[in-house]
């Protein structure tokens, strides 16, 4: 509980000194509570409960799915390989009733395969994170892997990191991680 509050904290300074307080924010300032207007935490509570109605906008919007073959879900891999052009990396607005473009983690497994990919992706990433669970004692690589897994799974509401470049340079670094970890176990 206290690190939770402590991450909230820290989001509401870093939302405080990059200028997006919600106290500011007319786009979305009459679209909230009366009790969170003029408040500094207005931008936490959109952007932890935005994601979920934005999916709903792409769900009942039957254009969104599409014969996309995996190029929102595997658009690092994509963009180094180009068998097929990559989905943006960056989704469109959509009014919720204001401008958001924060789908949750479904949004790229559902443009590309439906309700499928929706049950399918979040299944298989549960099985590898319990794989690699019950070998973290064990294993330098599981527990590194399974840390990044577990800090991907934290941005669910928001957005899908598991698709990120980012997350796979993370990937090819957590061979060096866990010999790191190693190392350090032995010393």
């Amino acid at each position: 509980l206290v690190r939770w509050a402590l991450a909230l904290w820290v989001f509401h300074v870093l939302v405080r000194k990059l200028g997006k307080v919600g106290a500011t924010g007319n786009r979305f300032q009459s679209y909230v509570s009366p009790v969170l207007r003029g408040s500094s935490l207005t931008s936490l509570v959109v952007y932890m409960t935005g994601g979920i109605p934005s999916f709903g906008h792409i769900v009942n919007d039957p254009r969104t799915v599409s014969d996309a073959n995996g190029a929102y879900t595997f658009a690092p891999i994509l963009r180094a390989v180009p068998v097929i052009p990559p989905g943006p990396e960056i989704g469109e607005f959509v009014n919720v009733p204001i401008p958001f473009n924060v789908f949750t983690w479904f949004d790229p497994y559902y443009r590309d395969f439906g309700l499928v990919g929706v049950f399918i992706f979040p299944l298989l990433t549960g099985a590898i994170a319990n794989f690699l669970r019950q070998r973290a004692k064990q294993s330098s690589f599981a527990l590194a892997a399974l840390s990044l897994i577990l800090a991907l799974t934290a941005w669910a509401p928001f957005s899908n990191k598991f698709i990120s470049t980012f997350t796979y340079e993370y990937l090819m670094l957590v061979p060096m991680i866990a010999a790191a970890i190693s190392l350090s176990a032995t010393q």
